[in-house]
């Protein structure tokens, strides 16, 4: 019986940990760059909301698959896409 309880605890984790990971086809930076092009220039990422250019990645979930990042602009928060890594 204990055995089937963690076959269960790990098929479970397993799944939400693909879940977790998974980035939808409209907040990825191809998405971002089609949506706004004029913002996707010469190497550079401009945010929508302020015209900030001081975009980081931050870690917003992790698993044993990989993790997921939300790259935000520095000046006013905006999260502008998602990527895996």
């Amino acid at each position: 019986m204990g055995l089937f309880v963690v076959i269960g605890f790990i098929v479970v984790f397993l799944f939400f940990s693909k879940v977790i990971l998974n980035v939808s086809d409209k907040k990825t930076f191809e998405a971002y760059r089609k949506r706004h092009p004029e913002l996707v220039k010469d190497g550079r990422v401009k945010c929508i909301k302020c015209g900030g250019t001081s975009i980081w990645m931050r870690q917003v979930a992790s698993s044993p698959f990989g993790a997921k990042y939300a790259h935000t602009c520095r000046n006013c928060g905006n999260k502008l896409y998602y990527s895996k890594g």
